[in-house]
C-alpha cells in the first residue's frame, strides 16, 4: 500500500515539538527540585564533622555539585575550615576536569552519530553538577543540532520521495484502471494522487522561502523537482524568477571579471613599459607573454611585440660584438659570461650558440693547459 508520507511527517514534527516542550518544563521544575534538596542537605552537611570524608565519598562518584556546594556553605569558625578550602579547590579542578572530558567525549559521540548516548552524557553531567552552565549550553545547542538533523534527513527524503513520484505515479494508475475493481490498486491510486500533491506543495514552499532568503541553489533544485513532480503556474513563475535572478547574477559576475580584466591588462601594460625602458628585455619579455594571454583586449599587442624584438636584437648584437672584443683580447671567461647573459633573451640564437660553444673550448683548452703544461692551440675563427 502507497501512503502519504510527507504530512505524517509534518504531524510527527509538531507533535514532537510540543513533548520535546513538555519533556524541558518538566526537566526545568525537576532541576528546581534537585537544587532546592541539594541547598537543604548542604546545609546540613556543612557542619558535619566527617565532612572531609564525605566529600571525599561524592568526588569518587562524580556528584561535584553537592560537594562544592556543601563545602562553600562551611563557616569560618569550622575548626577544619582550613583544610575543607584546600578540599574545596582539590574539587572544583577535579570538576573542571571532570566538565572538559565529558564534553569532549559527547561531542564524539555527536560526531560518531550516537545522538542518545550523548543526551545521557549531558544529563548525567547536569545530574552531577546542577548549577554547571556549560553542560546547560552545551545541551541546549545539543538540541537545536539534533533537530536540525533531523529536518535535513525528512528533507532529504521528502526529495527522494519527490524524485520517485514522476515514475511510480504513470504505473500505479495504470494498475488502477487495468483492474477498477481492485481496491488496494484504487487506494494506491487515490494516495499517490494526495502525496504527488502534498509533495509539489511543500517543495513550493520550500523553493519560494529559499529564494527569499536568497540561497539560489535551493530554490533552484527544489522548485525543479516540483514543476517536475507537477508543473503548474506557481512553478513555472517561481523558476522563471530565479532563471531571472541566476542571470543578473551571472552578468554582473562578468561585468566584475571584465573590469578586473580591463584593470589587470593596464598594469600589465605599466610595467611593461617600465621594464623595457630599464632594458630590462628578459622581464619585458615574461610581462609580454602575461598581455598575449588576454588576446585582443590588449592594445597594440602586436607593435610592442614588434618593439620588443627589435630591441633584443640590437641589444644580442651589441653583445657578440662586446663579447668578440673580450674574446680577441684574452678575456675569454669576461666573453663566455657576455654571451651566456645575452642567451637568456634569445634561447636559440645560433650566432650566440656557436660563440658560447667556442669560447667553451678555449676555456677548456686552458684548463688542460694549466694541467699539464702543454702550448695551447685556439680554435679557428
Amino acid at each position: 500500500m502507497i501512503k502519504t508520507q510527507w504530512p505524517r511527517i509534518q504531524s510527527s514534527i509538531v507533535q514532537s515539538s510540543i513533548t520535546r516542550s513538555a519533556i524541558r518544563q518538566g526537566s526545568k521544575i525537576g532541576l528546581i527540585w534537585v537544587s532546592l534538596l541539594i541547598v537543604s542537605c548542604a546545609h546540613y552537611y556543612a557542619i558535619d564533622s566527617n565532612l572531609s570524608d564525605r566529600v571525599q565519598q561524592w568526588n569518587k562518584k562524580e556528584a561535584f555539585g553537592k560537594s562544592i556546594s556543601t563545602l562553600e556553605l562551611v563557616h569560618k569558625k569550622n575548626e577544619n575550615y582550613a583544610n575543607l578550602q584546600i578540599l574545596l579547590i582539590e574539587t572544583k579542578s577535579l570538576a573542571l576536569n571532570y566538565e572538559k572530558q565529558l564534553l569532549a567525549k559527547a561531542s564524539t559521540l555527536i560526531q560518531e552519530n550516537h545522538w542518545h548516548q550523548a543526551l545521557l552524557l549531558y544529563n548525567t553531567g547536569i545530574s552531577n553538577i546542577p548549577n554547571n552552565d556549560e553542560f546547560k549550553h552545551a545541551k541546549n545547542e545539543f538540541y537545536k543540532n539534533r533537530q536540525d538533523q533531523i529536518d535535513a534527513l525528512q528533507l532529504k527524503l521528502l526529495f527522494v520521495e519527490g524524485q520517485s513520484l514522476p515514475d511510480r505515479t504513470p504505473l500505479i494508475n495504470e494498475i488502477a484502471k487495468i483492474d477498477p475493481e481492485n481496491q488496494d490498486a484504487q487506494l494506491d491510486a487515490l494516495n499517490i494522487a494526495r502525496q504527488t500533491e502534498n509533495t509539489t506543495s511543500t517543495l513550493l514552499k520550500l523553493g519560494k522561502m529559499a529564494l527569499k532568503n536568497q540561497d539560489n541553489e535551493q530554490a533552484l533544485k527544489y522548485l525543479t523537482l516540483a514543476h517536475h513532480i507537477s508543473p503548474n503556474k506557481e512553478s513555472t513563475s517561481a523558476l522563471k524568477k530565479i532563471d531571472d535572478r541566476l542571470n543578473n547574477i551571472a552578468k554582473k559576475k562578468q561585468r566584475s571579471n571584465a573590469k578586473k580584466q580591463k584593470n589587470r591588462i593596464q598594469v600589465l601594460l605599466a610595467q611593461h613599459k617600465n621594464l623595457f625602458e630599464k632594458k630590462r628585455f628578459a622581464e619585458a619579455k615574461k610581462t609580454l607573454l602575461d598581455l598575449q594571454s588576454y588576446g585582443e583586449k590588449t592594445p597594440h599587442i602586436r607593435q610592442l611585440e614588434i618593439e620588443l624584438e627589435q630591441a633584443i636584437d640590437m641589444e644580442i648584437q651589441f653583445s657578440i660584438e662586446l663579447g668578440q672584443r673580450h674574446y680577441s683580447q684574452g678575456q675569454f671567461k669576461e666573453a663566455y659570461q657576455t654571451w651566456r647573459e645575452s642567451l637568456n633573451l634569445s634561447p636559440n640564437d645560433a650566432v650566440l650558440l656557436a660563440h658560447i660553444e667556442r669560447v667553451q673550448r678555449v676555456l677548456e683548452s686552458l684548463r688542460r693547459l694549466n694541467n699539464s703544461g702543454q702550448t695551447l692551440e685556439f680554435p679557428a675563427e
